[in-house]
């Protein structure tokens, strides 16, 4: 019976046929080709150099490398292959690297892809699924970068820098899409409760998404313009005596971090304003305003025009108001002219709508001007709610305050000639 190096026989002693190539090889260094170990069919000849299976029902460790030292504590550096250098291939290294105290006797534990000189290396990780499609999980290629899902990452290089290190999350399928997630907890419970930082490129429609929280936060469309989400501070400039946003190298907006004075378009030449501005006093809840609508004044007819300016300002209908109500047209081949100013003053729920000067519509007042006998009127609608005339003149027709309900002004025009176009502005006060 023959007899092998591990066995329960008392008198294990195998023989030279049994140790096969090792019983011929005195040295410290052993050659053994396609070693197998381990309780396994193998087959006829194991598929590696080195084939370790065991069925170990979970329990143990298949292999382990480990240096015993444990009294001179050093960081390995490694070589290219040579006379002194290390060997090519795969190192795999378990050693006592950092000393006590804070460093808790730390072993590190190296691998490395060794090549000799002029050859790069790159380590892959390799995992199959259900479906037995392989893909590079993990790859770390020869100059330190990461990929996740390639092995070749790559990244833009901006103007002046060198060289770039960094990790590539790819995403090798169509229209799919790549994820980097930061996790962490807080303390609520045990384990606390995970929070995450999550960014999402998709390939599909060129875009990325921050997800704060698991809620989409800022996403970077295929234009590149960027959005902000949700309610909160949205852009928040805390540090400093004054933040600055730029358009290339103009100005566009300063403010100090106080609070205390915000400057628009110092790097420009002209500012447009679209919409509506309206200026909040600081002290009160007083706001200040300017307005314009165009409207056409219908040929050989009675018209009534006006700007509710609760609706488009959210003006108050109990506080204090004055406002300069300023009308201007032209008809076409000078057909007709219209240019009408009045004023008008106190609280902001009084109006007109009681009086119905000539029939031409509920809230028109004598206050205005008639071409056919060439005369201004000055009527005030009610003493306290006065109405004033600063100047008015129609061509060819009459025209009037019109002022129907709280915080709607306006004009009344009768126009005897051909339809003309007109512009109406109003700017003042109001409260509340």
């Amino acid at each position: 019976m023959s007899n092998n190096l591990i066995g329960t026989d008392p008198n294990q002693v195998p023989s030279n046929a049994d140790l096969g190539t090792l019983a011929y090889q005195d040295a410290g260094d052993v050659t053994v080709e396609n070693l197998k170990i381990g309780t396994a069919n193998f087959g006829t000849t194991p598929s590696a150099w080195l084939t370790v299976v065991k069925d170990n029902d979970n329990s143990g460790n298949q292999v382990v490398i480990a240096d015993a030292e444990g009294a001179i504590p050093a960081i390995r550096s490694y070589s290219i292959p040579g006379t002194s250098g290390d060997p090519a291939g795969l190192i795999l290294n378990h050693y006592y690297a950092q000393s006590g105290s804070g460093n808790q006797y730390m072993r590190y534990a190296d691998f490395v892809a060794n090549v000799g000189n002029g050859a790069g290396t790159t380590m892959r990780f390799i995992t199959k699924n259900s479906s037995n499609a392989y893909s590079t999980g993990l790859a770390v290629d020869q100059d330190g970068n990461i990929g996740v899902g390639t092995a070749n990452p790559s990244f833009a290089a901006p103007s002046g820098s060198l060289n770039q290190i960094g990790i590539e999350v790819q995403n090798q399928n169509n229209d799919s899409s790549a994820h980097l997630k930061l996790t962490g907890r807080n303390n609520t419970g045990s384990p606390g409760v995970a929070t995450s930082l999550e960014i999402i490129h998709r390939g599909d429609a060129l875009t990325t998404d921050f997800y704060h929280g698991g809620t989409k936060s800022i996403s970077i469309n295929s234009s590149h313009d960027l959005e902000i989400h949700n309610n909160g501070k949205g852009l928040k400039f805390t540090a400093g005596s004054n933040q600055r946003i730029y358009w290339n190298n103009h100005r566009a907006l300063e403010g100090a971090a106080d609070g205390s004075t915000l400057q628009v378009g110092e790097g420009f030449t002209v500012i447009r304003s679209q919409g509506y501005t309206v200026t909040k006093a600081t002290s009160a809840n007083r706001y200040e305003f300017e307005v314009s609508t165009s409207f056409t004044a219908t040929g050989s007819s009675v018209t009534r025009h006006e700007i509710n300016l609760n609706t488009l300002l959210g003006a108050s209908t109990a506080g204090t108001l004055g406002y300069t109500v300023h009308v201007v047209g032209y008809g076409s081949g000078g057909a007709n002219g219209l240019n009408y100013t009045y004023t008008v003053g106190g609280y902001s729920g009084h109006n007109y709508s009681a009086q119905n000067h000539s029939s031409m519509g509920a809230g028109t007042i004598e206050n205005g001007y008639k071409s056919s006998n060439n005369t201004e009127y000055d009527a005030r609608g009610i003493s306290y709610h006065p109405c004033k005339n600063l100047g008015a003149y129609i061509a060819n027709g009459e025209v009037y305050a019109y002022v129907p309900g709280p915080q709607r002004y306006g004009v009344t025009i009768s126009n005897n000639s051909a339809s003309f176009g007109c512009v109406m502005t109003i700017r003042g006060m109001y409260t509340g």
